[in-house]
């Protein structure tokens, strides 16, 4: 978890965990597992689940098969010996499916022996739905329970090496002392394990040897230290609540102590997908490694050994078990352990390269030390000592186009780093980029990192260009774990998609009702300059359960994924994949988007984000009838009243369309006001491209009224493409947990209205522009040069008409096209032998390419001089030449 979220913490966790503004109908919510995990290959009797609407829980859904749970139902009471049997009893009330309270539940749990040490998620179930996930650890080591009271010397509990122990921090000022014994020599590591299994705490981790002599201390939402025993005995391991600020059922943690591996770093941090790859490993206790002489990682010695590491060949994956923050969720990658005959180590995320990966190599921390590299390229590199600073150099051709993308705080690396760009010759940087302010969400999905914002230039003369890489935090933050990723390539332009339940501020789960609708809400991490659609479908529902394709449009971060319920949809849980697809370079690129959740629930604030993590599975919950249905009708759109527009529903930038819609009332309990306002899929309403009601809530529905109108506004600078507009509906109904109960409560009902899918179209496709060579002349022809300058990305054909003034006559100009991807074309214009002297003002050329199969005309204008034939030249006559006199014969 990012530092910056930990502030976040302090704050927002001070509020009640599961703290809503307006209640809502009940679902299940898990806080706490107790125990948080188990031994592979044994059976938990008893695992305690804490957490609210719980009761009647039936099931257990985890993220591996081999794991099961089964319901501890509590035995019925026992009968009271003063009642006298002969009285008539009641009837007994029916036996529960499940078992439970509504804030707790408890299960034995079996994790088969096959089942691959790792994180994994586990839901509640119950009539209700199913709850947000918790994670449960399934380990190699034996595991033990902290045991009340040890917190003082003579309380201390004892434990073996290589054990882990289960524990909480009951409260603010609980102290957990444990003794282990150690043989001189030994390297042992102290894992207290927090933040990764959804918990709370931020604990501290203390050594102490006999003489009360510090060894070794650690704190941070995981906390991992080590120390060599000095000697043979027995040594104090001490764990508190770092500040001893907070304590409670909810700040658990995992204390492993052990002499198997623990890998700190991995190095190059990235690997080319599906190649057997060299990399160092740098941690401790790495069998057959050595020790890297003034190499520390949280001020501990590490040892590195070099493996080969098989990458799977899923480019596009990010396949990792352990906690994915959102800031991460961008990254595609694996997860590795080292694996020993005594035990797995720790996981570690190795991300994928795009291109070829070269290796760092020192000396380069001045440019004229700069390292050459072969752009395209991916450098794996990193702030190897105090101030460091790395070079590198890339030949250029003029005009050639690179992206400079720098990864490390979004592959997990909590640092800050910088990059700057220098051209040949020159003295100063043409480019310095710091931290990016960009967020997929200012709350549920909160993305911002400390990486600096992408770079992409052109050269603009051959040579040398300069990439240098430093980090604000190196005088006092470096080592191999201070790693990064340098891409210096063209633009690949893609994306990835996180979809996650539409609460804002609570560990939720979609449920789905019969005959209703329900949202979730999909973010796009769109990269290298990727603007275009994304079309989102769902794989795997229930029968009854539908996702008409929807679209997150062009250059949205984020959009909606409504899902539809027949009348007949059948009770159902269980997991479903959303899918994207996009059009980018001629292709379609088809990515799964990846399941998040929020892990604790806080009160709704604006702009306060949440603490989130990536989840295992998009989980469904399919349950009775819904309560009320709101369904658009895009069908009976309207600009003028009495129109009928055509289908599917268009519009260009400006217009407003009304769109009528209807609202269903299915339970009697639904005949009060409802409430509708557009979804919102941005941080200001009011900036999305296309508005209803201008983002604005519409008036109520009464009671009495089942339907209503709402008006689209296509913002002018709406970008052509496609979008879609859902409402969310909200309700105050009175709600009782028992069905024939009396003491009803009101409670908030939220549902989703059916998606209207508009199409927006482009104003133009291009800029039109026509130039005659010169004046036409009667008799003759003239080239008429008509180009375009395209936009929108479209790469279409132009079919190019020139539109004389009316009454012209003698000049005559056959229609042309301008090819795909072309920007020019020449017509021939004609002029007639007898055609009269004029000068042709704005003589329109239209340019006409076709959008989705819908023609957008765009016209330019130009100036003709036409010149008549000049009259034929008059002969002038020759004078006649006198005629020569006749010579008289010479007399004789």
């Amino acid at each position: 978890m990012s530092r910056f979220l930990w502030c976040v913490v302090a704050c927002a966790l001070t509020t009640a965990a599961m703290a809503q503004q307006n209640p809502g109908l009940p679902l299940p919510r898990l806080e706490v597992v107790s125990p948080p995990g188990a031994k592979a290959g044994t059976t938990v009797a008893e695992v305690t689940f804490t957490g609210t609407d719980l009761e009647e829980t039936e099931s257990l859904i985890f993220g591996h098969p081999g794991i099961t749970g089964t319901v501890i139902i509590p035995p019925d009471p026992k009968a009271d010996p003063k009642v006298d049997p002969k009285t008539p009893k009641m009837p007994a009330p029916p036996r529960r499916k499940g078992g439970g309270t509504p804030t707790a539940v408890k299960f034995s749990v079996s994790v088969a022996a096959n089942v691959p040490v790792g994180h994994y998620d586990v839901r509640a179930v119950n009539k209700y739905g199913v709850s947000n996930p918790r994670t449960f650890v399934v380990g190699d080591l034996p595991e033990v329970a902290e045991k009340e009271p040890n917190n003082d010397v003579p309380e201390a509990m004892k434990i073996e090496l290589n054990t882990t122990v289960n524990g909480t921090f009951g409260a603010p000022a609980d102290v957990d002392l444990f003794i282990i014994t150690a043989k001189k020599g030994q390297r042992i590591v102290l894992a207290c394990m927090a933040a990764v299994l959804d918990s709370k705490a931020r604990p501290l981790v203390e050594v102490y040897d006999q003489t009360n002599r510090k060894l070794a201390t650690q704190n941070g939402p995981d906390a991992v230290t080590d120390f060599i025993a000095p000697a043979d005995g027995e040594y104090f391991v001490r764990v508190a609540e770092f500040t001893y600020t907070a304590g409670s059922p909810q700040h658990f943690y995992r204390l492993t102590v052990t002499t198997n591996p623990w890998i700190d770093a991995v190095f190059p941090p990235m690997v080319e997908p599906g190649k057997p790859t060299p990399v160092t490993l740098y941690g401790r206790n790495l069998p057959g490694g050595q020790p890297d002489p003034g190499t520390l990682i949280n001020g501990r010695p590490v040892d590195k050994l070099v493996v080969t590491v098989n990458a799977p060949n899923t480019p596009d994956k990010l396949t990792f078990l352990g906690r994915i923050d959102p800031r991460v969720a961008g990254a595609d990658g694996f997860e590795y352990r080292l694996t020993t005959p005594t035990g797995s180590s720790n996981p570690v995320l190795i991300a994928f390269a795009q291109d070829k990966v070269v290796i760092e190599k020192e000396p380069n921390d001045k440019p004229e030390q700069a390292m050459d590299v072969p752009a395209p390229c991916e450098i794996a590199g990193r702030v190897d000592k105090r101030s460091d600073r790395d070079y590198y150099a890339i030949n250029a051709k003029k005009g050639e186009t690179y992206l400079v993308d720098l990864w490390s705080d979004r592959l997990g690396v909590d640092t800050d780093f910088l990059f700057t760009v220098r051209g040949p010759k020159a003295t100063t940087d043409m480019m310095e980029k710091d931290d990016t302010v960009e967020t997929l969400s200012t709350t549920q999905f909160y993305t911002r990192s400390s990486d600096p914002e992408p770079y992409k230039f052109t050269a603009t003369e051959d040579g040398k260009y300069l990439v240098q890489v430093a980090s604000r935090e190196s005088s006092f933050l470096f080592g191999p774990h201070v790693s990064y990723r340098l891409r210096i390539t063209p633009e690949k332009p893609d994306f990835r998609l996180v979809v996650m339940p539409s609460s804002k501020s609570q560990p939720d789960v979609t449920v789905l009702r019969a005959d209703g609708a329900q949202y979730l809400d999909v973010f796009v991490f769109r990269q290298d300059g990727f603007t275009g659609p994304v079309t989102l479908t769902a794989e795997g529902l229930p029968a009854g359960v539908t996702a008409p394709p929807q679209v997150v449009g062009n250059g949205q971060k984020a959009g909606t994924l409504v899902l539809l319920a027949a009348p007949t949809a059948a009770t159902f849980n269980g997991t479903f994949v959303v899918k994207g697809t996009a059009a980018i370079n001629g292709k379609q690129v088809v990515h799964d988007a990846r399941p998040a959740t929020i892990v604790w629930g806080m009160q709704q604030q604006n702009n306060t984000p949440t603490i989130t993590r990536m989840d295992q599975a998009v989980m469904l919950a399919v349950r009775d009838k819904s309560y009320f249905k709101v369904t658009l009708q895009p069908e009976n759109a309207f600009v003028k009243m009495g129109e009928k527009l055509p289908q599917p529903l268009t519009a260009k930038p400006g217009e407003k369309i009304t769109v009528p819609f209807t609202v269903t009332r299915i339970s009697p309990d639904a005949k009060v006001a409802i409430n509708l306002q557009q979804i919102v899929t941005g941080a200001n309403p009011q900036a999305m491209p296309v508005t209803a009601n201008n983002g604005q809530a519409l008036p109520a529905i009464a009671p009495d009224k089942g339907d209503g109108t709402m008006v689209l506004d296509v913002k002018s600078t709406a970008l052509p493409g496609t979008y879609c507009v859902v409402l969310k509906a909200t309700a105050t109904i009175q709600y009782d947990k028992d069905p024939m109960g009396k003491a009803k409560k009101p409670v908030t009902v939220e549902t989703a209205s059916t998606p209207l899918v508009l199409k927006v179209l482009p104003l133009s496709l291009a800029k039109v522009t026509a130039v005659p060579a010169g004046a036409l002349k009667a008799g003759m022809t003239a080239e008429l040069v008509v180009k375009v300058e395209r936009q929108f990305d479209y790469a279409g054909d132009f079919k190019v008409k020139i539109v004389l003034p009316p009454n012209t006559k003698g000049i005559t100009v056959d229609d042309v096209t301008i090819p795909a991807g072309a920007t020019e074309v020449k017509a021939i214009l004609k002029a007639a032998i007898d055609v009269p002297a004029a000068n042709l003002q704005s003589i329109v050329v239209t340019a006409t390419g076709t959008y989705d199969g819908i023609a957008i005309p765009q016209d330019g204008k130009f100036n003709l001089n036409v010149e008549k034939a000049p009259p034929p030249p008059v002969k002038k006559e020759e004078p006649k030449k006198p005629e020569p006199k006749k010579e008289e014969p010479k007399k004789k």
